[in-house]
């Protein structure tokens, strides 16, 4: 009888530790709204590794601000330059992206080791940088890797 249970057991053990780790090192988050369409659609699980060591420009990331959690492209890094001039969001001078405003104002951005800015794919249903700002590294909470 106890040869039987010895199987069973490590199946178990194997199981827990298996959990575990994933548990550590990813997470599924659901995609709320319509922000990263048509590369992500509105509830997809999306599975995002924790490490967040190697995200580089064009990377899609997680991150949290004020207790709300996001999706979206990092489409600026650290040494880069953004400005958001007539409706429109350069990176090192380059047209990147078109957007709607109310006030034709001009910012710009140098970004810093560790901060990044981020776009929504669909950048008319899209709360991101061009809203709040550039993000930093400690508030990322992972890599999507699948979708």
């Amino acid at each position: 009888m106890c040869k039987k249970a010895y199987p069973s057991l490590i199946a178990v053990v194997v199981a827990i530790i298996v959990c575990v780790l994933f548990a550590v090192n990813f997470r599924v988050v659901f995609v709320d709204g319509q922000s990263m369409e048509p590369t992500l659609k509105a509830r997809q699980l999306v599975l995002v590794k924790r490490d967040v060591s190697s995200v580089q420009r064009e990377d899609i990331v997680v991150f949290c601000i004020n207790q709300s959690v996001y999706i979206k492209r990092i489409v600026a890094v650290a040494g880069d330059t953004v400005q958001l001039t007539d409706c429109r969001v350069y990176v090192n001078g380059v047209y990147v992206y078109p957007y709607t405003c109310d006030i034709d104002s001009q910012i710009e951005y140098h970004l810093e080791e560790g901060q990044y800015f981020v776009l929504g794919d669909n950048g008319e249903a899209s709360i991101d940088s061009r809203d709040f700002g550039v993000i930093s590294e400690n508030q990322l909470l992972g890599k999507a890797i699948a979708f």
